[in-house]
């Protein structure tokens, strides 16, 4: 049996337990196709001797860091909203939105400067989630993009 679409607003508070991060604000993008995260830095390793490779990733702001692998499963162009065109590592999480948790890829970018740390997109909402614009998050009592 299918389960049904949650409603969930146009920002919602996301976690993602395995990497230590909880309650953090994400706008909800369907022009986007795939999800994004704010690194502090992202170093590709691997790929040798057909060795698969790995994301050295470092989250935080400097008060908190924190520094993981995760095995890549792809890379992507992507366009930023100023049209430039850049090629991303994509890793997978589970993550925690709208009461639902589920598995999805994530591209590595560096968004200093912009308002969310992340961008939910299409690939993780379709069959989950119906987006209304007027709703507002309920899941306001986390601290904002806590890291554990």
């Amino acid at each position: 049996m299918k389960r049904p679409k949650r409603r969930i607003g146009h920002i919602e508070r996301v976690s993602i337990p395995e990497w230590g991060l909880y309650g953090l604000k994400a706008k909800i993008d369907t022009g986007a196709f795939t999800s994004s995260i704010d690194v502090r830095s992202v170093q590709v390793v691997g790929a040798q001797n057909g060795d698969s490779s790995e994301a050295l990733i470092t989250l935080g702001d400097g008060r908190l860091e924190r520094t993981f692998r995760a095995p890549v499963v792809a890379f992507r162009k992507v366009r930023n909203p100023s049209g430039e065109v850049t090629t991303r590592p994509i890793v997978e999480a589970v993550i925690s939105l709208g009461g639902r948790r589920f598995r999805t890829q994530i591209n590595l970018h560096r968004r200093e400067g912009m308002t969310y740390r992340m961008i939910v997109g299409r690939r993780a909402l379709a069959g989950r989630f119906v987006v209304d614009v007027d709703r507002r998050s309920r899941r306001r009592r986390l601290g904002e993009g806590r890291m554990a």
